[in-house]
Protein backbone atom coordinates (compact mmCIF):
# COMPACT_ATOMS: atom_id res chain seq x y z
CA UNK A 1 0.00 0.00 0.00
CA UNK A 2 1.54 3.46 -0.80
CA UNK A 3 1.56 6.46 1.26
CA UNK A 4 -1.45 8.20 -0.35
CA UNK A 5 -3.99 4.97 0.24
CA UNK A 6 -6.12 4.84 3.28
CA UNK A 7 -6.30 1.08 4.90
CA UNK A 8 -10.46 1.08 5.93
CA UNK A 9 -9.28 -1.77 7.74
CA UNK A 10 -7.76 -0.72 10.59
CA UNK A 11 -9.54 2.34 12.64
CA UNK A 12 -7.83 5.39 13.09
CA UNK A 13 -5.83 5.84 16.29
CA UNK A 14 -7.64 7.81 19.39
CA UNK A 15 -7.52 10.98 20.04
CA UNK A 16 -5.42 11.71 23.49
CA UNK A 17 -7.09 14.28 25.61
CA UNK A 18 -10.24 15.06 24.21
CA UNK A 19 -11.95 18.47 25.50
CA UNK A 20 -15.22 18.19 27.31
CA UNK A 21 -18.29 18.65 24.73
CA UNK A 22 -19.26 21.74 27.38
CA UNK A 23 -15.71 23.60 25.91
CA UNK A 24 -16.74 23.06 22.77
CA UNK A 25 -20.24 25.03 22.70
CA UNK A 26 -21.34 28.15 24.81
CA UNK A 27 -24.48 26.38 25.11
CA UNK A 28 -25.26 23.16 26.74
CA UNK A 29 -26.00 20.05 24.85
CA UNK A 30 -28.95 19.19 23.86
CA UNK A 31 -30.34 16.40 26.65
CA UNK A 32 -31.33 14.31 23.48
CA UNK A 33 -28.13 14.28 22.33
CA UNK A 34 -27.12 10.83 23.83
CA UNK A 35 -30.64 9.33 22.07
CA UNK A 36 -29.31 11.18 18.49
CA UNK A 37 -25.88 9.75 19.19
CA UNK A 38 -27.11 6.07 20.21
CA UNK A 39 -29.47 6.34 17.04
CA UNK A 40 -26.47 7.22 14.88
CA UNK A 41 -23.97 4.67 15.95
CA UNK A 42 -27.05 2.01 16.04
CA UNK A 43 -27.75 2.71 12.28
CA UNK A 44 -23.30 2.78 11.45
CA UNK A 45 -23.71 -1.09 12.72
CA UNK A 46 -26.70 -2.19 11.32
CA UNK A 47 -25.13 -0.33 8.16
CA UNK A 48 -21.72 -2.24 8.16
CA UNK A 49 -23.60 -5.29 9.37
CA UNK A 50 -25.49 -5.60 6.60
CA UNK A 51 -22.37 -4.93 3.95
CA UNK A 52 -20.44 -7.00 5.85
CA UNK A 53 -17.81 -4.44 6.99
CA UNK A 54 -17.05 -3.62 3.04
CA UNK A 55 -18.82 -0.50 1.89
CA UNK A 56 -15.85 -0.20 -0.90
CA UNK A 57 -18.15 -1.71 -3.76
CA UNK A 58 -20.72 -0.50 -2.91
CA UNK A 59 -20.40 3.23 -1.37
CA UNK A 60 -23.34 4.82 -2.27
CA UNK A 61 -25.82 2.03 -1.77
CA UNK A 62 -24.36 2.13 2.18
CA UNK A 63 -24.74 5.76 2.41
CA UNK A 64 -28.28 4.85 0.79
CA UNK A 65 -29.15 2.73 3.40
CA UNK A 66 -27.51 4.80 6.12
CA UNK A 67 -29.97 7.94 5.45
CA UNK A 68 -32.91 5.33 4.61
CA UNK A 69 -32.30 4.02 8.36
CA UNK A 70 -30.95 7.12 10.61
CA UNK A 71 -33.77 9.78 10.98
CA UNK A 72 -31.25 11.90 13.03
CA UNK A 73 -29.23 12.10 10.13
CA UNK A 74 -32.14 12.26 7.61
CA UNK A 75 -34.20 14.91 8.90
CA UNK A 76 -32.45 17.41 11.03
CA UNK A 77 -35.90 18.32 12.29
CA UNK A 78 -36.78 14.72 13.99
CA UNK A 79 -36.11 14.37 17.36
CA UNK A 80 -35.79 11.27 19.34
CA UNK A 81 -36.29 11.13 22.91
CA UNK A 82 -35.79 7.61 24.37
CA UNK A 83 -33.47 4.52 23.21
CA UNK A 84 -36.13 2.53 22.45
CA UNK A 85 -37.04 4.69 20.04
CA UNK A 86 -33.37 5.34 18.81
CA UNK A 87 -32.78 1.33 18.33
CA UNK A 88 -36.68 0.74 17.42
CA UNK A 89 -36.70 3.78 14.90
CA UNK A 90 -34.55 1.91 12.29
CA UNK A 91 -35.12 -1.35 12.91
CA UNK A 92 -38.68 -0.60 11.81
CA UNK A 93 -37.04 1.33 8.63
CA UNK A 94 -34.99 -1.76 8.02
CA UNK A 95 -37.82 -4.05 7.65
CA UNK A 96 -39.68 -2.08 5.57
CA UNK A 97 -36.79 -1.94 3.49
CA UNK A 98 -36.35 -5.44 3.30
CA UNK A 99 -39.60 -6.62 2.99
CA UNK A 100 -39.73 -5.17 -0.27
CA UNK A 101 -37.46 -7.90 -1.02
CA UNK A 102 -38.71 -10.75 0.29
CA UNK A 103 -42.22 -12.20 1.05
CA UNK A 104 -41.10 -14.59 3.91
CA UNK A 105 -40.53 -13.49 7.56
CA UNK A 106 -37.76 -11.35 8.40
CA UNK A 107 -35.14 -11.33 10.98
CA UNK A 108 -33.51 -8.62 11.75
CA UNK A 109 -31.91 -9.29 14.63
Amino acid sequence: MSDDETDLSVPPPMIPDLPPLSSLTKKPPSPLLRFHLMNIIYCYAYTMRLFNGDIGDDFEGAIGVLFDLCAVIGDPSISITSAMEAIGEPLLAAQKVLSSFSSGPINLI
